[in-house]
């Protein structure tokens, strides 16, 4: 059992050393992560394999990026690389970067040329050893190369006792661990009726205590003809796990190979799973737009005295033949609003893909509700008269996902508000086919839907309506002398 486990355990070492250095043959590099602010999803120790970007490539939101930061002292000097998310870009080209268990972003604005890797693979644990060299913990580290070392001396000699061949007269020593090919090879070499030999201090011993101490003293309890075998099985075995531990001496050995996942003074490793699962998602690029649809976006003016919709915030359609009517100011088709409907498409992938904390069990929901992610999978969700309590946590989220969204009311109409520091940016309704707001709701946050966003008129909005299309035919928005602003 013993050199069973120690044998898994080297093959676990190799494993993970392998995943973290072969892609390196590619033009991948590791990393070692040095702090703990991207935590949960990525601990001090793990190795994230970063692949290089050309200046062309994009950087997607939500990606995880390596990038280079200076001192503070102004002398231009690099400091230990980052590796933080990206979670929003800007119009002059920058981008905002946080870590995920920071209840704040970072505060310099992130340069294209600073991105040096984007994350591809995580390696967990691996870099352990590395990081315990670099930080001076040697107590850890010491008992690591202890039972690394233990292992190699296992899984090189402890050999598996087969009965039948030692009552033949055969050498137990020509038995390869776990009926490999040494025992085949050792058998078929042997004389078939060799007599056993005379028990001497030279021989195969003949009880367990015997085999203990054959064990601990090594070769002198060997007879001579097993030497060749053994030899082969122990340096196999040593170079198997020798290069599993050599790997890690070069993630360790490398200042290049260390990236801080920079911590602020208001992270808390402690809270730092609930802080990085209510993480806002989000918009990107799509931030700047208070309407955005694939297809269309058409505001309809009804009525004997019809009045068009204002709107505080950009206007755009993402695809070839796109239409936008009954607004001036529009990006039709435009690369800005194409780049922000890819932003808009990752989001919505984002919102469904969350984890619901809460499952409605009835196609309704109104009164107070607290952050968490709200899911109505059976069907249609109807909205009352709602109140977003954040109770202080400004960085609370609300995400509210079903088939298809409709507020209650027409008369006197739903409100929907947000209190005691529930931001607007944090609250998100997501639907996989319409989202619909009824005539003169007040309602808050960002309404995205796979086909139809609309309202049926006189609506005050603080928030977006997004219609990512799930065809090419679909996706489009319409309002009806509605009040639109998104939130600055």
């Amino acid at each position: 059992m013993l050199a069973a486990v120690s044998q898994a355990y080297l093959v676990i070492l190799c494993t993970l050393a392998g995943a973290a250095l072969l892609p390196g043959l590619f033009g991948w590099h590791g990393t070692v992560v040095q702090t703990g602010s991207m935590q949960p999803h990525i601990a001090p120790g793990d190795v994230v394999v970063l692949s290089p970007l050309a200046e062309q490539d994009l950087i997607p939101m939500n990606a995880v990026v390596r990038f280079s930061t200076t001192a503070p002292d102004g002398t231009g000097q690099e400091r230990t690389p980052v590796l933080h998310r990206v979670t929003a870009a800007h119009d002059d080209g920058t981008y905002t970067t946080a870590g995920d268990a920071n209840p704040d972003p970072d505060l310099k604005p992130l340069h294209r040329e600073q991105i040096t890797g984007m994350g591809r693979l995580l390696v967990p644990y691996i870099g352990l050893p590395g990081l315990w060299w670099n930080t001076g913990d040697y107590l850890p580290l010491s008992l690591w190369l202890a039972g690394t070392l233990l292992a190699l001396i296992a899984v090189s000699r402890i050999r598996l006792h087969d009965p039948e061949n030692h009552d033949s007269g055969h050498d137990e020593s020509a038995t390869g661990p776990l009926g490999t090919e040494d025992t085949k090879e050792r058998v078929s070499h042997a004389p078939p009726h060799r007599p056993a030999p005379p028990h001497t201090g030279d021989s195969e011993p003949e009880n367990d205590r015997d085999k203990v101490l054959a064990w601990i003293s090594g070769p002198a309890f060997h007879n001579a003809e097993s030497a060749p075998a053994t030899g082969r099985r122990v340096a196999r075995r040593a170079v198997f796990g020798l290069a599993g531990t050599a790997a890690l001496t070069g993630l360790a050995a490398s200042p290049d190979t260390r990236s801080n996942a920079a911590l602020t003074a208001r992270t808390s490793t402690g809270t730092s799973f609930a802080t990085a699962s209510s993480f806002p998602p989000s918009l990107g690029r799509a931030a700047a737009f208070a309407l955005l649809a694939q297809v269309k976006v058409e505001d309809r003016l009804t009525g004997k005295n019809p009045v068009a919709s204002s709107v505080s915030g950009l206007i755009g359609t993402s695809t070839s033949g796109s239409t936008i009517t009954g607004y001036p100011t529009t990006h039709l088709n435009s690369k800005d609003a194409i780049d922000a409907m890819t932003d808009a498409r990752a989001l919505f992938s984002e919102l469904k893909a969350k984890t619901a904390t809460t499952t409605l069990a009835t196609p309704s929901l109104s009164g107070t509700i607290t952050p968490g992610v709200y899911s109505y999978p059976s069907g249609d969700l109807t909205l009352g008269n709602l109140t977003l309590d954040a109770k202080g946590d400004p960085h609370a989220v609300f995400i509210i996902r079903a088939k298809s969204l409709a507020t209650a009311s027409s008369s006197p109409g739903t409100t929907i508000s947000l209190v005691n520091g529930t931001k607007l940016g944090n609250v998100f309704w997501c639907a996989d086919n319409t989202a619909k707001i009824l005539a003169n709701n007040k309602v808050e946050g960002t309404w995205i839907a796979g086909r139809t966003a609309q309202s049926d008129g006189g609506i005050t909005l603080k928030g977006r309506l997004i219609a990512v299309g799930d065809s090419s035919t679909t996706g489009n928005i319409s309002t009806s002398s509605d009040t639109i602003a998104i939130p600055t």
